[in-house]
């Protein structure tokens, strides 16, 4: 699911976005409730992501679909991550789940680095990680979005780059985007690149661990929306809710994330 409306302005926020997009979203859903064949899987590109997971979960069931936002962002930290370690991102291990968007909830907890184990990986972490707390992640971006808003609003793009290149992997991956967007660039090459991968993955019938958006009912930390979380997919949609022991920083996170992300929800539908 590729199809969507544009909002004009470089201000567009994701509930405009939302607002454009439902009837769309709704139009295709019911298409392919009365007249596919009943075991298509639907990938969606489309943002908002949360909410196109919702609506065609309600009208196709919620294994038969998946969004691409939580993978794509997972495989961006992994390769900031791999960056700064000098390594392939193939040797690197570790997810981002909640929205694809502002309260995305990067799992420092999940990291894991080919060949480094107990107090090597933890000391790499660290490093990585700058000594933060993960809890003052959401607050960081803001911050972050701030200062590199100063930069766009004169105009001085690369200096924004710049500036974003000397952030930590995880900020990287939440303000680069920002960046790219209100610079009138676009990341149509690499969401496509996701997209294909996902496919193809389905196409030869294998079955993979990813982050991707899907709708929950209590199968991870007892959550009830659509979330970004580890999931199995086959080419039958999404067999499992992978479970991963997380850090009681980022359970609140994800929590958080939840709950706003039902408050869109719940806004628009009565909107």
């Amino acid at each position: 699911m590729a199809a969507g409306a544009t909002v004009g302005g470089k201000l567009a926020s994701r509930a405009d976005l939302a607002a454009v997009n439902r009837s769309v979203f709704e139009g295709y859903a019911r298409a392919i409730a009365r007249y596919g064949y009943g075991h298509e899987v639907v990938i969606i590109v489309t943002n908002p992501v949360e909410l196109a997971v919702e609506i065609f979960s309600r009208y196709l069931g919620r294994q038969r679909v998946i969004g691409v936002g939580a993978y794509s962002d997972s495989l961006r930290f992994r390769r900031e991550l791999a960056a700064d370690l000098g390594m392939r991102r193939q040797l690197v291990q570790a997810f981002i789940i909640g929205e694809h968007g502002e309260n995305m909830v990067p799992l420092w907890s999940s990291l894991r680095i080919y060949g480094l184990s107990g107090e090597e990986l933890r000391q790499a972490r660290q490093r990585l990680q700058r000594d933060r707390r993960s809890r003052d992640f959401p607050d960081e971006v803001q911050r972050e979005k701030q200062r590199v808003g100063e930069y766009l609003q004169v105009d001085a793009i690369q200096q924004a780059y710049q500036y974003v290149g000397s952030l930590p992997p995880d900020l990287r991956v939440a303000v680069k985007p920002f960046v790219t967007h209100f610079s009138g660039a676009k990341t149509v090459a690499a969401t496509a690149n996701v997209t294909v991968d996902l496919v193809q993955t389905l196409l030869e019938g294998r079955e993979t661990v990813i982050a991707g958006q899907v709708q929950l009912n209590g199968e991870f930390y007892g959550l009830h929306a659509p979330l970004g979380v580890p999931i199995v997919v086959t080419p039958a949609g999404w067999t499992q809710v992978m479970p991963l022991q997380l850090w009681a920083e980022e359970v609140q996170l994800l929590e958080l994330a939840a709950e706003r992300i039902l408050a869109q929800l719940a806004s628009g539908a009565s909107a």
